[in-house]
Formats: structure tokens, C-alpha cells, sequence
């Protein structure tokens, strides 16, 4: 029987059931009327338009190539794609935060030019308004091991089927909540008890970085060398005197996952930036002022410069590879200049604990608790134990897919993750260091690691990063 529309009462009915308009059907207004074909299909499209943008790639371990399939997620259906149209996760942003401790945020920055604040007035990236940070937004992400033995990792800014927020995200005091989170622009710098400025780290020409004094702080501003040489412990407390605490090492396995999303590989060195790794040797020296790169929200690099880095002498390298800067979403310097500490985390080579043999790893989110007390010593552990087989030094060819720690070498420059693993496989607690220095060349990136220190180690080509 045919659709009937009464002019008089408005109504479209059909078999006499009383039938819903589209536009009635995706309002959900009215459970009493029957839903024509169309409506639905109309429905549906309503529903896709709105979902959430879910990205990422399928990653074939058993290739050498490091190169992933990009894919999207239609519905429930993969699709695979050449580029993304939008990347929502990997909205970061720039902003002054006038108090870490507080979170609170001064300003946001411009998004293309950090030089100017969000409304166009000129911003202060020295710290008198505050350190200069990057704000991180909660990202959901799904990563599974498929019957095929591929491996699928999305992500997204808002929930979706079978996602969780990823574990990044419940850094803070007590572990237990997610929030955004906030990292230094800018590799730590120290500055006086005042918080002000030191003028050896403004100093290009300086070979050998500031000692800490009691009361010093650990910040995130421009125009400063990066601050090296200090212990973890002390990296920790100077951060503290500023408010704030060192990144997790959940940070740089999350920098990681939405590297390999965005570049679509695990080359970061390609798909990236090579980062400021070229370098003939390792000499604080070559270390450079911050706020050189200043792409703004953006990721860019800047390759050497006759004049400003006259200093720096170089490896047989391309021209295209003498960068002395680069910044990833805002972040400058992700990998390579110097070593990074991770903190909440400890480094096993061999423990037993009944059937369970083999080498493992300590962590926690909660920022309160961090120690350098070894937790595999310890009468009650603050940290939570992960087991995990740490390989001999080498080039990474399996990792876990979780927290791309390396499982095997085998791999090469090339190949499979791209970057080393430097282990001295010493029993003892060892500290973890992600990125590489200014000469390590292609071994270096953000799957980069090395567990090859004390729980005091120091080194002049090792600082860190500021975290809130």
C-alpha cells in the first residue's frame, strides 16, 4: 500500500502506522512511530558524521620494514588510507603556566608563533610569566594483536568501541585520575632560587652547564642551554622547587605511539625529523639555546647555521641532516641533543620469584611516589613490577607492543624499529634514558633507550624534561 500524507492532520502513514520523518528519527523525540528504511539509513549517516575521528596503523612484525599501513576506522570497518584528514589526538598546544604546582595556565600561545600570545599580543618565554609548556590532551587508544599476527594501534580524542585512555594520562600525585598533561616546550633548564635566568645557560658559547645549588629550579623557558650532569634525585628536587616533577616514562612511549601514527612509521628519524644526533662527538658545547625552532603548536627543524653554529663540527653526513633543533607538536627536542631521564620507573636485568625468571621493570604513575629507593630490594615496593626480557645491546627487531621496550635485536638502522638499545646488563637497578645525544648519529630516536646506569648516574650529555 502505498505512503499517505494527510494535509490536514500533517501525518505520513503507511499501512496505517503512523511513520516518523527523518529528521524525527535522528531527534529521537518520538518512541510511538514506526521508522521508514530511509529514516534509518538517514540515522546512520547522522551517527557517522558524528563519531569520533579513530586513526592509527597496522604494523607487520615480521617485515623489516618499518613502514605501517595508515587506517582509519568507518563504522566498525578499517579502512585503509594514504593520509589522515584530521589528527584530533595529536591537537597539542602551547601555553605559559604561571604556576605548575596549581596547573595554572597565564595564556595559551599562538598557534603558528610562540613569539606572540593566542590573541595576537606579544608573549614572555623568558619565565616571567611562567614556564613555557605543552598541554596534552587525553587520548583514547586500542592496540591489538591480530589473528594475522599484525598489529593495530588507534587513537582518538574521544571514546570509542573497545578503547581505553591511555595510561599516560593518570600521571599526576596519587595515580587515579586521568587528566591532560603538561610537559616542558624547552628541555630543563636550571635557574636561581628566584626562578630567574642564569647567564652561563643563556650563554651559547658555554662549555660545561650550571651547577644546582640548594633551591635552584628546573625550568621550561627560551633562550637557555639545556641543564645536564645533575643525578635523577636531583633533577627530581629541582623540579620541585619549581612546582613540578620530571616526565614519566609513560611520556615517550606515548610520544612514540602517536609518532609512528602520524609519520606512519617507525623510522621516527625519517618520518619525523633526524633530530640534532649528526654531530661529530659528543661536547656540551654544541648544545644550543632554546626557542630556535619555534613552529609553534607545529612540528618542524632547523638545520644548521654557518654563522650561529660555527662551533658545531659534524659527521659525513647530507647537508639535510645538520639539524640543531626540531620540534615535534610543540615539543622541542623529543629526541636527541641530550639524554632524557624518565622517572617512576627502575630497570631489572635478572630476578626470580618462584617459576618466574628473567629481567623486569618497576614503575608507577603516582608522582608522589617517586624514589630512587631499589624497589627489587625493598621490604614494601612503592612501584608496581612488570616482567620483562631485556636483550643485550643492539639494534631493536621485536618490542612489546605496549610499551615498545625492546625484546630482541637483530634490527638495523632500517629496519624494523630503527633505533638502539644500549643495556649493560648489569644485575642492579638501572636508570631509564630515552632519545640519544648529539652523536649518535642513527642510533638515536624516541624508541632510542638506555639502561645502562645507576640509580645516581650522571652524565654531561643526560638532563631532562619538566612535567606538571
Amino acid at each position: 500500500m502505498p505512503v499517505k500524507y494527510d494535509k490536514i492532520l500533517g501525518e505520513i502513514r503507511e499501512n496505517d502506522l503512523l511513520l516518523a520523518t527523518s529528521e524525527e528519527a535522528i531527534a529521537g523525540t518520538d518512541e510511538t512511530k514506526a521508522v521508514t528504511p530511509k529514516a534509518a539509513k538517514d540515522m546512520a549517516l547522522n551517527v557517522y558524521s558524528t563519531q569520533a575521528a579513530v586513526y592509527g596503523v597496522l604494523y607487520d612484525p615480521s617485515a623489516s620494514s618499518p613502514v605501517c599501513q595508515r587506517v582509519v576506522l568507518n563504522g566498525t570497518q578499517l579502512v585503509s588510507v594514504d593520509s589522515f584528514a584530521e589528527l584530533p589526538a595529536h591537537d597539542f598546544r602551547r601555553c605559559v603556566m604561571s604556576n605548575l604546582a596549581n596547573r595554572t595556565i597565564a595564556y595559551y600561545l599562538d598557534p603558528h608563533d610562540s613569539t606572540k600570545k593566542a590573541d595576537g599580543t606579544a608573549s614572555d618565554l623568558t619565565g616571567a610569566d611562567g614556564d613555557v609548556m605543552v598541554e596534552i590532551p587525553i587520548t583514547y587508544w586500542k592496540y591489538q594483536v591480530r589473528s594475522d599476527g599484525k598489529i593495530l594501534y588507534l587513537v582518538s580524542d574521544q571514546e570509542f568501541s573497545g578503547s581505553a585512555i591511555h595510561p599516560y594520562f593518570y600521571v599526576s600525585p596519587d595515580g587515579h585520575i586521568a587528566r591532560k598533561q603538561y610537559v616542558g616546550a624547552f628541555q630543563t633548564t636550571i635557574c636561581n632560587a628566584s626562578g630567574g635566568r642564569i647567564a652561563n645557560m643563556m650563554n651559547q658559547e658555554a662549555t660545561a652547564p650550571t651547577t644546582y645549588a640548594v633551591g635552584y629550579k628546573a625550568r621550561s623557558v627560551a633562550e637557555c642551554k639545556p641543564w645536564t650532569a645533575m643525578t635523577q634525585a636531583t633533577h627530581r628536587t629541582a623540579a620541585a622547587n619549581n612546582g613540578g616533577f620530571g616526565v614519566n616514562s609513560l611520556f615517550h612511549q606515548y610520544l612514540m605511539l602517536m609518532m609512528v601514527i602520524e609519520g606512519g612509521s617507525f623510522d621516527t628519524q625519517t618520518a619525523i625529523s633526524p633530530g640534532f644526533v649528526y654531530a661529530s662527538t659528543w661536547n656540551y658545547a654544541f648544545t644550543r639555546i632554546s626557542g630556535r625552532a619555534n613552529f609553534g603548536n607545529g612540528t618542524g627543524s632547523i638545520l644548521v647555521n654557518s654563522t650561529q653554529d660555527a662551533a658545531i663540527t659534524w659527521q659525513s653526513v647530507a647537508d639535510t641532516l645538520k639539524v640543531v633543533q626540531f620540534a615535534y607538536r610543540g615539543i622541542e627536542n623529543p629526541y636527541g641533543e641530550i639524554w632524557k631521564f624518565e622517572d617512576g620507573i627502575q630497570k631489572y636485568q635478572n630476578v626470580v620469584e618462584g617459576a618466574l625468571t628473567g629481567g623486569c621493570y618497576w614503575w608507577t604513575v603516582a608522582t608522589s611516589k617517586y624514589t630512587d629507593i631499589d624497589q627489587n630490594a625493598a621490604a614494601s615496593p612503592v612501584y608496581t613490577r612488570v616482567f620483562h626480557a631485556w636483550p643485550a645491546s643492539g639494534w631493536a627487531k621485536t618490542w612489546s607492543p605496549n610499551s615498545f621496550f625492546p625484546l630482541a635485536g637483530g634490527g638495523n638502522s632500517v629496519t624494523y624499529m630503527c633505533d638502539y638499545f644500549y643495556n649493560d646488563a648489569v644485575a642492579g637497578a638501572r636508570v631509564v634514558l630515552r632519545g640519544g645525544s648529539v652523536s649518535d648519529g642513527a642510533s638515536a630516536g624516541v624508541g632510542c633507550v638506555s639502561v645502562s646506569g645507576g640509580l645516581a648516574y650522571a652524565n654531561t650529555s643526560i638532563g631532562g624534561r619538566l612535567a606538571a
